[in-house]
């Protein structure tokens, strides 16, 4: 049940990791690691999401009394690891537009560029040409909104990263002065907050979190909330820290990396190191107060969903609303 809202305090529905409509050029089905047993679950599990995101919208819709709307990243599968650069993205990205205007007409929307939209890297990356690019960003921007940017609402300050390019390590040149750009911009709008105002952070990959932790830990008092997506389900993000130390176990390592690698032959070498670095992260989390906004599907078909937010005088709300069934 949904508390009432006073006078000045809104309400908003926040979406993520919806990985609509893949792209079906035959390039990039035919591209190295995309007819692994593990890519085929991931494509059949995306494929569910679609629907699944229609039946998010429909539901924010029948609860009405939004008064913006928030997307969290991964929209669009398009290219994989290119972002939306494929020859169907721009039919792509229209066709998904057309849709949430559809369920939610007239709201302001406001986007965060997740990896599928701009281009990634991952432990489980297979493209060589995959990452970031400028040619992606360009694409981002022309059709949704800025890659990082604020707004507020009330006493609330929002600040939207890209978390792919806070992570990006050896990039172009012009990707790197974007970084730096960005790392200014967030510097300057989190130490220059009013007094009197509340910073929310918003970024697709918390992992991105770890890069900032030194700036942002001197900065705590200032944020009331962080937000992201990337993780489909807040359990992920809940098991993170045991994850972590399951992979630095000897004795669970020597088992589990031949299955690993049957599902995504040579990447499980790539995953263990990822977890065995980053053990740390969930620390930071905690202290930057994260919440993951949910995938319509979940991870593996639980915790699926998306959040109402309401930004109240004294707080933030949030309430995690399970995607209706069929």
């Amino acid at each position: 049940m949904l508390s009432e809202l006073k006078s000045g305090e809104k309400r908003a529905a926040f979406f993520s990791d919806a990985h609509m409509y893949e792209s079906q050029d035959p390039l990039h089905k035919e591209l190295k690691g995309k007819n692994t047993a593990g890519e085929k679950m991931i494509a059949k599990s995306m494929k569910e999401n679609e629907n699944r995101f229609i039946l998010t919208l429909g539901e924010a819709k029948r609860i009405g009394n939004i008064d913006f709307s928030f997307f969290g990243g991964d929209m669009v599968t398009g290219y994989g690891e290119r972002g939306l650069l494929g020859p169907d993205s721009l039919e792509h990205i229209s066709k998904f537009k057309r849709i949430v205007e559809e369920y939610l007409p007239g709201l302001p929307k406001k986007y965060i560029a997740g990896g599928h939209e701009i281009g990634y890297r991952l432990p489980l990356s297979t493209d060589p040409e995959g990452g970031p690019s400028e040619s992606s960003i360009q694409v981002f921007e022309q059709n949704f909104n800025k890659l990082f940017y604020t707004f507020s609402e009330g006493r609330y300050k929002f600040v939207v990263l890209s978390s792919d390019l806070e992570l990006l390590q050896n990039g172009t040149e012009s990707l790197m002065k974007r970084q730096k750009l960005q790392e200014e911009f967030y510097k300057d709008e989190i130490t220059y907050t009013h007094p009197l105002e509340r910073i929310v952070l918003m970024l697709h990959d918390p992992d991105a979190l770890a890069p900032m932790s030194c700036f942002l830990r001197k900065n705590l008092k200032k944020i009331e909330m962080t937000f992201a997506g990337h993780q489909h389900a807040q359990w992920v993000n809940q098991i993170y820290p045991n994850i972590c130390r399951m992979a630095s176990l000897r004795m669970l390592e020597l088992p589990l990396k031949p299955l690993f690698n049957k599902f995504f032959p040579g990447k499980a070498d790539f995953v263990w190191d990822y977890f065995r670095q980053n053990k740390e992260n969930a620390r930071i989390w905690n202290a930057m107060k994260l919440s993951i906004i949910p995938a319509p599907g979940g991870m593996l078909g639980v915790g699926g969903g998306f959040l109402i937010v309401d930004l109240k005088e004294d707080g933030i709300e949030i309430y995690k609303l399970k995607t209706p069934k069929r």
